[in-house]
């Protein structure tokens, strides 16, 4: 019926976090799978409502496009 957007952010410490991306449930999802593969980032952190099932669609996309399993995502 509706898309909710969601945004992708960069925390590093000390600096002030900014967004790198917004989009849907499924681009968001595809987009932090992908941009792992680059290891510029140390880990993938969720919070929210639906950061379980986030998590568990950013697996299954990297597992099934690049034959990768091993994310580092926290749950919070």
């Amino acid at each position: 019926m509706f898309d909710a957007e969601s945004q992708v952010y960069v925390l590093q410490e000390g600096q002030e976090s900014y967004s790198i991306f917004k989009g849907n449930f499924e681009e968001l999802t595809n987009f932090m799978a992908t941009e792992y593969q680059t290891h510029k980032y140390e880990k993938i952190v969720l919070a929210g409502p639906y950061a379980e099932v986030v998590e568990q669609r950013i697996r299954t996309f990297s597992k099934t496009n690049y034959n990768f399993d091993d994310i580092n995502i926290e749950v919070i």
